[in-house]
């Protein structure tokens, strides 16, 4: 089967035996999957009578996009993982799952957001690529403050990560990125 998004797995328990496009593998613990759109694949147990356990993100390419703009401040060519569609990080892998954890249990919106961008973040850095030569960009941290001021008038309110970018004039990425 397919995805419109990208597939973003860390493994936590087992095995999974798959084959993403024409390389077979096979994922434990400490292994990032990363799918990108439109790339056939499949995924069973690795081991009779035994299963795996793992989280997935399916983010958009156009929201990973966004956030190696934000990084590398450029906004030409496209974002790649390449060909290596398995991972060996278990540092990776240890965040993915912990901003699984936390977007599954904390109650606490702009906790959750912050650690999914933040996984995502590292795994841009580390295995991310642009078509074109990249700089990371000077990081102004005036519109920070901007959020700031927007938080402390606010503090009595429930606030989301998009009220207080939008106050700082700022997308998402790029405020959490900053913050």
């Amino acid at each position: 089967h397919t995805h419109d998004v990208f597939v973003i797995a860390a493994f936590r328990d087992g095995a999974q035996k798959h084959q993403i496009s024409s390389a077979r593998g096979i994922a434990y613990p400490g292994t990032v999957m990363v799918i990108p759109p439109g790339v056939v694949h499949t995924g069973e147990s690795a081991h009779k009578d035994t299963g795996w356990s793992y989280s997935a993100f399916y983010p958009s390419a156009q929201i990973l996009t966004q956030i190696s703009m934000n990084l590398f401040g450029d906004n030409r060519g496209s974002l790649d993982f390449g060909t290596t569609y398995m991972i060996e990080d278990k540092t990776l892998a240890e965040r993915l799952l912990y901003a699984s954890d936390i977007a599954h249990d904390c109650a606490d919106i702009l906790k959750r957001q912050e650690a999914v961008y933040n996984a995502f973040e590292l795994l841009i850095r580390r295995y991310g690529r642009r078509s074109c030569q990249l700089a990371v960009s000077r990081r102004d941290l005036a519109p920070v403050h901007k959020g700031l001021e927007f938080m402390r008038a606010n503090l009595r309110q429930s606030l989301k990560i998009q009220d207080i970018a939008a106050a700082a004039e700022l997308s998402e990425f790029h405020f959490m990125r900053l913050f």
